[in-house]
């Protein structure tokens, strides 16, 4: 029910729910949390799947994101622990700086993956990513030491994304 759901995603805030620094918008998307503002770079995915894998495009955006990444000398790795058992990019095994989800309805996906790229600190701080209470939200700025990611490399990253993207879909 409507009501179970948001008690639900009110225990994946550290905060109480009032103290949470932006607004909060109830939607009926897996990962019952995630902040999609300033600082965030994210790429969704609108298209007909048909026969189409999920595993394969959660893959193509996971390898995509973490080649990207790795240009800029982060040591990323996938999963939780050093496990593929939570999908996501990880720098030490307690620091999730990307997410990925996929949602497949009626032969259509939709959502994608999020980079970390610069948003402030205090909208990292409030949340239990994936409902996992020992890691933390990082940032590529936060683990390159930069307070903002300049538009020049923001752009490198985005431009790098999308042709990892293409290279593993044209494959």
């Amino acid at each position: 029910s409507h009501n179970f759901s948001l008690e639900k995603i009110r225990q994946h805030f550290k905060v109480p729910y009032w103290a949470v620094p932006c607004p909060v918008e109830y939607t009926k998307r897996g990962g019952l949390i995630t902040y999609q503002g300033s600082g965030m770079l994210s790429v969704y995915c609108v298209f007909k799947s048909g026969s189409f894998m999920p595993g394969i495009l959660n893959d193509i955006l996971l390898s995509s994101a973490e080649a990207s990444l790795r240009s800029l000398d982060l040591p990323i790795h996938r999963g939780h622990g050093g496990t593929k058992s939570n999908p996501g990019l990880y720098i030490d095994p307690d620091k999730k700086i990307a997410s990925v989800g996929l949602h497949f309805s009626a032969g259509v996906t939709r959502y994608g993956i999020a980079i970390s790229l610069d948003p402030e600190a205090k909208y990292l701080r409030v949340c239990v990513p994936c409902g996992l209470k020992d890691i933390v939200l990082t940032s590529v700025a936060l683990e390159t030491g930069h307070k903002k990611i300049s538009d020049a490399e923001r752009l490198k990253i985005k431009t790098l994304l999308a042709l990892e993207i293409q290279k593993r879909w044209l494959k």
